[in-house]
């Protein structure tokens, strides 16, 4: 009996645990609707959302929805990569413009993505600007 209840709770853990495991960063991977999410962190607040559709031939139509500036979509591009010195797992915001950005994709699941701007340190003053957090739509 004891080593059936090991393996049932053996199963629920493996089966709980397989959208938590980190993908590969592919474009595959990141196509699709990713909504920035920052419920972990009560005490930061937004005057909006930013709901972000990747597709696969490098285009983002960002739709913002800000409590000051009202609904808007912006589109951009971005390209997946290495940066000397930064690994493999990298995505370069408008990567032909003056205002390119890279961030290091930290986590990406099926259902979660996060990212942490090149050469920055995560800190709670740093969610939304140099740290971003995404839920899968």
């Amino acid at each position: 009996m004891k080593r059936f209840s090991f393996l049932v709770i053996a199963v629920f853990l493996l089966l709980t645990a397989c959208d938590k495991q980190d993908i590969e960063v592919n474009n595959d991977n990141i196509v699709g609707t990713w909504v920035e999410n920052y419920d972990d962190y009560p005490d930061y607040t937004r005057d909006g959302f930013v709901t972000w559709v990747f597709d696969n031939s490098g285009h983002i139509t960002c739709h913002v929805s800000d409590v000051f500036a009202g609904d808007h979509d912006v589109t951009r591009t971005y390209r997946l990569g290495a940066l000397s010195g930064q690994g493999s797992n990298v995505i370069t915001i408008d990567p032909d413009g003056d205002a390119a950005r890279s961030y290091q994709i930290t986590r990406l699941t099926k259902t979660e993505m996060e990212w942490q701007m090149v050469g920055t340190t995560f800190s709670p003053g740093s969610v939304g600007g140099y740290y971003k957090h995404f839920v899968k739509r």
